[in-house]
């Protein structure tokens, strides 16, 4: 017969309990309590262990149980024996809290007669272990905690009769009895019912996904708790026992397994994240299982192991029936449903594609840093309980809203001090740089931001030394604010990425961009950080380097799942760099009903939508906004579907703001002529809010995320969205251009990869196309013009390129943090995030002159993207209608990149350009130029041009004026002659040439 401990297991001995009052004893209970309402047991059938067997017993039946709390359900299979245990159980616990009762009579009447200070409290062994108090009822009255034993009897009395008779006889005997100790909270709260229930404070909390297999077990690999200490009182002084096996709680839930002290615990002891498991292992096997049965070399411990990534944990439990049941629990968990998080999805990706069927998987996106930053500040003021954020580089001292003087408020330190202040957790992990390499003084940043607050937790990873990882960087910048909404793409929260679309290169005096934030890379970098608004760069002698970028957020599913990757990085450079610092807490990723989610709508769905309107509900009875800025400062955000006049009041002022459709208009199409609202004064900075199907991918390994694989779903996903392309690619990613040897060893590879030599892409073309390949691929740059100061000349500088953007025949967007190349998709080097967005509302458009249905989410971001890089006012855009037409890609796109080129170098000689193709010839154009920046053209006072043979001179403010937009060609022929990589004199010569590309 099975036995279990249930009577002495889960109490704790102490004076203090003993003598407490009857008032802290019911606060206890009301902290400790896991049920707030009653549940529901029914006996869904009794069995017999042999059906042969001719001698009988009751105690052997086995009855299982099914249970059912508010929206959960879960089956039980228990024996008699254990019920009769469980009352035994009862009635002890019964019986030690009358006598509580009785001694706090006594202790009230000795204080009467005033010798209370004389008593001392007795110790017993008896008193509970696991830090859970008995709980009283209102009155302080036990006898409604009194389960009387004739409800037990008729399960344990003989029965005669026929089989199924004494069955069904014994089904009803459980069921009463079950009733019995169910319709009481009191009894129902108790730690003797929370085990049998198998049930703890995370079994019903619906963001951590359905109730799984619970109960206690035995590890090894923890530090020794303090409670519930199985050693003898001798270990302590003379360390005479070694066992280090101690007994916690163990929580199965769908992505991830959770140890905890006890039941009535929430505080992680230690977390095992499921992830996508190879193939086969290292053996050959076909199957790898996350949980496997370990044969012991003693044969009365029974043992099985668990592992997963870096991740291995062994575990002991009772019984050889026990271990059976936990492996299949586990491996069913992961393993069994092909949505499971032990599965490999599309792209080889470890999430699921979201959004197949309405489950509020919503997508936004913004173009440049003003429209993003404004976006994420307003959901960090909106935060209600976690805010996580990564990135490769982060500045405390960053405004997210501009002009800075007005906008004090919306300092990111600032912001999350607010939050913190009100209680909110925020989990910052940073890319600790190789300090030789990089200026970016990821230390300086967690001293500040750790300084903030006790809520803000900081942690900074690799450790090179242990690690070995010195080439390799965290690349990804994820903003994710209470598992609700999350924000990914090009942009750090970081110096330098603020800009708008007019893309300024000056700013004196100081207006946008507050002291080191006025940042130019390719001029200096500072050697300090510490005092931020002080100035870098002569503002009247260099430009700030004008930066381009597209960033997203995303609502649903999709945020949850890269709310799972941060989980999953973040536990794995605790354990990796703060194992034994209790103030940095491991992390549980918030569950996403995987299942029903590609079965249509289910209960679990409609438990997460109706979460999602109770946190719209909050949302709109305040102001999201509500930070003093001004209407034209509000970015383009709607962090929840609104209904009603709201929403009609709301889109309306959106069509206002941006010119845009309102964005759950179903019914709207291209004829309704909005494209025809946007002008150069009022481009789209941010689209709108659109239900999408998204899919998570990313660039991991075991050293940047402990993943079991090296993980390039991002590759992959870019190989087949071309592959699978039908009319056109748009990509967009960063190319620089000029600067110092690390910078020209990446031009050779990007050279290289584009235009020179056997394996280029225009050989192979050219090769195949002659001169038709130009009608099929182009490589364009972004450049601007203005004045750093009133009394300056007009000068020109680059865009930087930093977005990370593909969008395929205007249907399908990639947006991410992934550069196209090696460092970013091989998995093994940085790690990256990205998203696949394919639409799923589809408006009319046209492609290579015949109709299309073109998404409503690529569409706008394509539309948007090219008005502002061609310059296209009021009346324009609908040239853009059709990416491949003759009369827009031919007639705008190419003539536009070609004029505004030849307008660059007839007024500013800029560099680089398709002039130059040796150092030497860079010399002399530098000497003539006379200026020592490095990418800055200055317009001459008078500026001479060859008109129909003749020289005319004009001002160079007159010539300017004919530039669209910023778009220009790519100089693909600056520096053909030279060898760019790095020679024997520059540092980077010693380096692997994998970094550069």
């Amino acid at each position: 017969m099975l036995t279990e401990n249930l009577i002495g297991e889960n109490y704790v001995s102490s004076s203090a309990a003993l003598s407490s009052s009857s008032h802290s004893l019911r606060l206890h209970a009301e902290a400790a309590r896991i049920f707030d309402e009653l549940p529901k047991a029914s006996i869904i059938s009794v069995s017999r262990p042999e059906p042969r067997d001719i001698s009988f017993s009751p105690l052997l039946l086995t009855y299982t149980i099914e249970l059912r709390y508010k929206q959960f359900k879960w089956i039980l299979l228990k024996r008699a024996s254990q019920v009769i245990y469980l009352h035994f159980a009862l009635k002890k616990r019964s019986v030690i809290e009358e006598f509580h009762e009785k001694q706090e009579q006594v202790k009230e009447w000795l204080h009467h007669i005033g010798i209370r200070e004389q008593i001392t409290s007795q110790q017993y062994d008896d008193e509970p272990d696991d830090g859970v108090v008995p709980a009283y009822n209102e009155h302080g009255c036990v006898k409604n905690r009194h389960v009387p034993s004739k409800a037990a009897l008729p399960i344990i009395r003989p029965s005669l009769g026929r089989q199924c008779a004494i069955l069904e006889r014994a089904k009803s005997a459980m069921q009463d009895y079950l009733n019995c100790f169910l319709g009481n909270l009191d009894i129902v709260n108790t730690s003797e019912v929370i085990k049998f229930l198998e049930v703890s404070k995370l079994s019903f909390l619906p963001e951590y996904g359905p109730k799984l297999k619970e109960n206690y077990v035995m590890v090894k690999h923890l530090p020794r708790i303090s409670d519930g200490d199985s050693r003898c009182s001798m270990c302590y002084r003379f360390g005479c026992c070694k066992n280090n096996w101690q007994k916690v709680w163990a929580v199965l839930k769908p992505g991830f397994l959770a140890l905890l002290r006890n039941p009535f615990d929430i505080e992680l002891l230690d977390i095992f994240v499921f992830d996508a498991l190879p193939a086969v292992n290292g053996k050959g096997k076909e199957q790898v299982n996350l949980a496997e049965e370990i044969r012991e070399h003693n044969p009365l411990r029974y043992s099985f192991k668990v592992s997963c990534g870096n991740q291995s944990i062994k575990f002991r439990t009772a019984s050889s029936a026990k271990v059976k049941d936990w492996v299949s629990a586990i491996n069913e968990a992961g393993l069994k449903p092909k949505e499971g998080w032990c599965n490999t999805h599309r792209f080889g990706s470890f999430a699921p594609q979201r959004g197949l069927t309405e489950d509020g998987s919503h997508v936004q996106w913004f173009i440049d840093g003003k429209a993003a930053f404004g976006a994420i500040a307003s959901s960090i003021e909106s935060a209600k309980s976690e805010i996580y954020i990564t990135g490769w580089w982060l500045c405390p001292e960053l405004y997210l809203r501009r002009p800075f003087h007005n906008h004090r408020s919306s300092r990111l330190d600032v912001l999350l001090e607010a939050k913190a202040n009100q209680g909110v957790q925020i989990f910052i992990l940073l890319y600790k740089e190789v300090a030789l390499a990089l200026k970016i003084n990821s230390l300086y940043s967690k001293k500040k931001l750790l300084s903030i607050h006790k809520n803000v937790k900081v942690l900074r990873y690799p450790n090179h030394l242990s690690a070995g990882i010195y080439y390799w960087s965290h690349h990804e910048k994820i903003v994710i604010v209470d598992h609700h909404i999350c924000f990914i793409g090009g942009l750090d929260l970081c110096f330098g990425r603020y800009d708008t679309v007019e893309h300024k290169i000056g700013d004196y005096p100081p207006f946008l961009w507050p002291g080191k934030d006025y940042y130019n890379p390719r001029e200096s970098e500072p050697n300090s950080w510490e005092d931020a608004m002080r100035d870098e760069l002569d503002r009247e002698k260099y430009p700030r380097m004008p930066w381009h970028d597209v960033h997203c957020a995303l609502w649903g599913p999709p945020c949850r799942d890269i709310a799972r990757h941060f989980v999953q990085r973040w536990n794995h450079a605790k354990r990796s760099k703060a194992a034994n610092e209790q103030e940095i807490p491991l992390l549980m990723p918030k569950h996403h009903m995987v299942i029903p989610h590609y079965l249509g709508r289910s209960q679990e769905v409609d438990i997460e939508s109706k979460n999602a309107e109770v946190d719209a509900k909050d949302l709109n009875g305040q102001d999201l906004f509500a930070s003093g800025s001004p209407p034209e400062d509000i970015p383009l955000l709607l962090p929840q579907e609104a209904s009603g006049m709201e929403a009609s009041n709301l889109n309306n002022t959106l069509d206002d703001v941006c010119g845009q459709l309102d964005p759950l208009d179903q019914t709207t199409d291209l004829q309704d002529g909005w494209w025809e609202k946007v002008s150069v004064d009022e481009l789209a900075e941010a689209g709108p809010r659109t239900p999408c199907s998204c899919q998570v991918i990313r660039s991991v390994s075991h050293w940047s995320a402990g993943t079991s694989y090296t993980e390039d779903s991002i590759h992959t996903a870019y190989c087949s969205l071309i592959e699978n392309a039908e009319h056109f690619v748009y990509i967009e990613g960063g190319l620089d251009d000029s600067g110092a040897a690390s910078v020209r060893a990446i031009m050779h590879w990007q050279y290289r990869t584009i235009c020179r030599g056997q394996n280029s892409i225009l050989h192979n073309l050219n090769a195949l196309l002659g001169q038709k390949a130009s009608d099929y691929i182009s490589f364009c740059g972004l450049r601007t013009y203005g004045q750093l100061s009133d009394s300056c000349p007009l000068v020109t500088s680059q865009v930087y390129v930093h977005s990370k953007l593909m969008i395929v025949d205007d249907r399908i967007a990639l947006v991410g943090s992934s550069n196209i190349n090696d460092r970013s998709l091989l998995g093994s080097r940085d790690s990256e995030i990205a998203v696949v967005i394919e639409d799923k509302d589809f408006i009319e458009s046209s492609m290579d002159g015949k109709p299309w249905k073109a998404g409503r989410f690529a569409f706008s971001l394509r539309v948007s993207l090219w008005a502002e890089h061609l310059g296209l006012r009021t009346g324009e855009i609908s040239q853009i209608k059709d990416p491949i037409a003759d009369s827009t890609y031919k007639d705008l796109w190419l003539s536009t990149a070609k004029l505004n080129a030849t307008i660059y170098q007839d007024v500013f000689s800029c560099i680089p350009n398709d002039l130059i193709y040796s150092r030497s010839a860079l010399r002399q154009c530098k000497e003539r130029l006379r200026h020592n920046t490095v990418d800055l053209g200055v317009a001459p006072k008078k500026l001479r041009v060859y008109v129909d043979d003749k020289v005319t001179i004009v001002n160079p403010t007159e010539r300017v004026k004919s530039i669209k937009g910023h778009l220009v060609h790519f100089p693909l022929e600056f520096m053909r002659e030279e060898d760019l990589r790095p020679v024997f004199i520059d540092p980077e010569f010693y380096t692997n040439p994998h970094v550069f590309h």
